[in-house]
């Protein structure tokens, strides 16, 4: 486990689910606004942060706004650090693959 899903889980631990739902659903619309503006890398970095938040909460919203934010990545699916992200989604919220499978192929 990486340090910042370590640092994450830790400070999740006291956290309600409507306050990780917002995690989840504010930072997916940042890396997709990063995207939008070029910041690949940084809006990786973003994404998979929110699908960490994402999967921990059994929320529509939250997994709307991150099949959203891999439609903004889409375009640069060619890139080694969107396909770790893809591969991030397919693992940590595998119900959102069926629903979008050639945004995340």
């Amino acid at each position: 486990m990486s340090w910042p899903s370590v640092r994450l889980s830790r400070l999740r631990a006291g956290w309600s689910p409507s306050r990780v739902r917002g995690l989840a659903i504010d930072t997916a619309l940042y890396a997709a606004s990063l995207a939008r503006s070029r910041q690949v890398e940084h809006a990786c970095a973003m994404a998979h942060r929110a699908v960490a938040y994402a999967a921990n909460v059994a929320s529509f919203r939250s997994a709307h706004r991150i099949v959203m934010m891999v439609a903004e990545l889409q375009p640069y699916a060619a890139l080694p650090e969107v396909r770790d992200l893809f591969e991030d989604v397919r693992t940590r919220l595998p119900s959102l693959v069926g629903f979008a499978p050639s945004r995340l192929s």
